[in-house]
C-alpha cells in the first residue's frame, strides 16, 4: 500500500493505529529488543499517518508512552529479579559494552540518568534494566520513568505529524520538492561545517584574545570598571550587565522609533511594497509545503508543548536556576513578540 492506502486505512481502523503505537512503544522500551528496532523511524512514520489532528495525535501519544510505560517497567523489574546475573546472559556476555555503557551512563547521572536515557537512543532500553539490577528503589525509578514517557512520546510523533500535515500538499510536486529537499539540506550540511571550522579556530584563540582583553582592561581602568566582570572570573558582573541591558533599552527604542516614523514617510512605504512584491514572487507550489511545515512547527500550540516539556524536564531534573532562566526568557520573547505585533499592526494600520 502507498501512503494515502495507509492513511484511510488508519481513519477507517484507529483502535487498531492505537493498538500498534502502543506496541512499538512497548517493544522499543523492552531491555535490549529495543536496541535492535528503529525507533524513531518508525514513530516518525506513524506520526505522519496520524497527521495533525489534535484529537487522534494526543491518543496516539497516550497509547505510545503506556506501551513505553511497561516496557520500561518490564525491563526494570527483569534487572531487578536477576541483578548480577544478567551480565551472565549469552547476548550481554558477547556485548558487555551495552550494559557498560548504561552503567557507567547511570553512575554519571544517578537518578537522573533515567529520565534522560528516555531521550537517548542505544541507553532507551538499557538504563532501565540497569537501574534495576543495581537496586534502584521503584519509588524514585518509576516517577521519573514515567514523566519521561510521557514527554518522549509526543515528541517523537510532531516531526511526523508536521511532515503528513504538508505532505498532501506536496504531493503532486514530488520531484521538485526532493530536489529542494536536497539543495536545504546540503545548505544546512554546509552551514554546519562552516560553523564548525570557525567554532574550533575560535576556540584555539579564544583563550589568548580574553587574556589580550582583559590586559587592556586593566590599563583602561574605567571601561575596566564596566565591562571587566565579563570578562575576569571572580568579580562582579553586575555593572556589565547592566550596560549590556541599557543597550537592549536603546535598541529596542530604535526600532519602535522606526516602526512609528515609517508611515509617515513615503520612501520606506515604497521600500515595503518593493519588499513585499521581492518576498511575493520567490513562492512556489513545491516550496510552499516545507514552509508549511515550518509554520507549524511555530505554531502556538507547538510552542505551549515545547514550553510545558522543558518546564517538566527541568523540574525533574531539579534544576532550578535554569528553569528561572528558561521561564523568564518565554515570558520576555512573548511579551517582545506582542509588543512587535501591535507596532506592526499601528504601521500597517494606517493609509499608503
Amino acid at each position: 500500500m502507498d501512503f494515502q492506502e495507509w492513511v484511510q486505512w488508519a481513519v477507517q481502523h484507529p483502535g487498531w493505529l492505537l493498538v500498534l503505537g502502543f506496541l512499538l512503544g512497548f517493544i522499543e522500551a523492552l531491555a535490549l529488543i529495543g536496541i535492535f528496532v528503529p525507533g524513531i523511524l518508525l514513530l516518525f512514520m506513524l506520526g505522519a499517518v496520524v497527521g495533525w489532528d489534535p484529537v487522534v495525535l494526543a491518543a496516539m501519544s497516550a497509547a505510545v508512552a503506556f506501551g513505553a510505560i511497561l516496557g520500561d517497567g518490564l525491563s526494570y523489574w527483569i534487572g531487578l529479579r536477576y541483578r548480577a546475573r544478567i551480565h551472565s546472559w549469552g547476548l550481554l556476555r558477547r556485548n558487555p559494552h551495552w550494559l557498560g555503557a548504561g552503567e557507567e551512563f547511570f553512575f554519571r547521572h544517578g537518578g537522573r540518568g533515567v529520565f534522560i536515557a528516555r531521550f537517548v537512543g542505544p541507553l532507551r532500553p538499557v538504563v532501565p534494566l540497569v537501574a534495576g539490577s543495581l537496586g534502584m528503589a521503584p519509588s524514585a525509578f518509576v516517577p521519573r520513568m514515567v514523566i519521561a514517557c510521557l514527554l518522549w512520546a509526543p515528541l517523537m510523533l510532531l516531526p511526523g505529524a508536521l511532515f503528513g500535515e504538508s505532505l498532501e500538499l506536496a504531493a503532486e510536486f514530488g520531484g521538485r520538492l526532493t530536489l529542494l529537499l536536497l539543495v536545504m539540506v546540503g545548505g544546512l550540511w554546509s552551514v554546519a561545517w562552516v560553523t564548525r571550522v570557525i567554532y574550533e579556530w575560535g576556540a584555539r584563540r579564544t583563550p589568548w584574545w580574553i587574556m589580550r582583553l582583559a590586559r587592556w582592561l586593566r590599563r583602561h581602568p574605567r571601561l575596566g570598571r564596566w565591562f571587566g566582570g565579563l570578562i575576569e572570573p571572580g568579580r562582579r558582573e553586575v555593572i556589565g550587565m547592566i550596560i549590556l541591558g541599557l543597550m537592549l533599552v536603546i535598541s529596542l527604542a530604535a526600532l519602535t522609533g522606526a516602526l512609528l516614523l515609517a508611515p509617515f514617510s513615503t520612501d520606506a512605504w515604497e521600500a515595503s511594497f518593493r519588499f513585499s512584491g521581492l518576498a511575493a514572487s520567490l513562492r512556489s507550489h513545491f516550496a510552499d509545503p516545507i514552509m508549511l511545515a515550518v509554520w507549524l512547527a511555530g505554531s502556538v500550540r507547538v510552542l505551549i508543548a515545547l514550553v510545558v516539556l522543558m518546564v517538566l524536564g527541568l523540574t525533574v531534573l531539579r534544576q532550578w536556576i535554569a528553569l528561572g532562566h528558561w521561564l523568564l526568557c518565554t515570558a520576555g520573547g512573548a511579551v517582545l513578540a506582542l509588543l512587535l505585533n501591535a507596532l506592526a499592526g499601528m504601521v500597517l494600520g494606517r493609509p499608503a
